[in-house]
């Protein structure tokens, strides 16, 4: 009996080292996946953290390169939009390219790990790419129904967006600028002043001019545009993204039509609705904004460039 009792006991360590040893592999393991989980997590937050920045560091150089024409300025906006977002250390490459209109960022970062040391692994490096260009807008809708005059356009300086009548020397046999988008009349000119034409346009489209001078719905239609802007915006200090007096119009070949015809639309220009002024022959009131550059949704595609464009990431 006794033999046999030391026997049970014997078996009866074996089988509590085993489980302890057991035990201690379950807790190696789950260590080590608790420990790897946490460190890939922080890899991937990283990775995640310095390619979002990269992302909105391209595109708002690239933004910057198409408002200001300033390779200099650009890179110092990419800069700025780095350090906003990403903590140091990191080192960065910008390079941004007038020619093509683009901004390419690149991010490296070091990441240091939590746990990896341990199994001799302490850091690495992620890295991250971004590259966003400026193309020009050829396609849109929410055009408001004045045809400007194909021209070269300088930032900031004042436009007549449509011409009152009174003998001016740029009407041509009554027509001063109006256009009809999507039908002809007062009512439609007025409103698509007020809200923007909703249907598609783009360059190579005929569209039919609107003659006579349209006084009333002209006014009306700008005097709304113009009250529903409730932050104030000044061309000389800030224009909020969606200020309903910045207005873009069809770019046209020519306003010297007889009466109703058709004309070209060859781009899209942008402007800040400024006033209705007296004109210059003393008769009805012009429509004057000023011209600037334009970020804005439609679609993309080879033309002449008058201001009006997307960016969008490329790679």
């Amino acid at each position: 009996m006794k033999g046999k009792f030391l026997g049970n006991r014997r078996n009866l360590d074996s089988e509590e080292g085993s489980i302890a040893i057991i035990t201690i592999l379950i807790l190696t393991s789950l260590f080590g996946a608790t420990a790897l989980t946490i460190d890939m997590g922080l890899l991937y937050q990283t990775k995640s953290r310095i390619q979002a920045a990269a992302d909105a560091s391209a595109l708002a150089g690239a933004q910057e390169l198409m408002e200001s024409d300033d390779v200099t300025y650009a890179d110092q906006v990419c800069a700025d939009y780095i350090s906003s977002n990403v903590s140091e250390p990191y080192n960065s490459d910008i390079n941004v390219d007038r020619g093509s209109s683009s901004v390419t960022v690149k991010l490296t970062k070091e990441v240091k790990f939590f746990f990896a040391p341990l199994i001799g692994i302490e850091k690495t490096t992620v890295s991250a790419s971004a590259t966003a260009a400026a193309s020009t807008i050829i396609r849109m809708r929410n055009i408001v129904p004045f045809g400007v005059v194909d021209q070269e356009f300088k930032y900031g300086e004042q436009y007549i967006l449509k011409y009152g009548a009174g003998g001016n020397s740029n009407s041509y046999h009554g027509n001063y600028g109006a256009l009809a988008l999507g039908g002809n009349g007062a009512s439609t000119y007025r409103d698509n002043i007020k809200y923007g034409y909703q249907g598609e346009l783009g360059v190579g489209d005929r569209v039919n001019t609107e003659p006579g001078n349209m006084a009333g719905p002209t006014d009306q239609g700008v005097s709304y545009r113009k009250s529903q802007c409730v932050h104030g915006c000044n061309f000389t200090t800030q224009i909020e993204a969606n200020c309903p007096r910045v207005v873009i119009t069809p770019v046209i070949d020519s306003l010297d039509v007889n009466g109703r015809k058709e004309v070209t639309i060859v781009g899209f220009a942008a402007f800040f609705l400024e006033e209705t002024v007296q004109s210059e022959s003393k008769g009805q009131k012009d429509v004057v904004g000023r011209f600037l550059k334009w970020t804005t949704t439609g679609e993309q595609g080879q033309g002449t460039n008058y201001g009006v464009y997307s960016v969008m990431l490329i790679k």
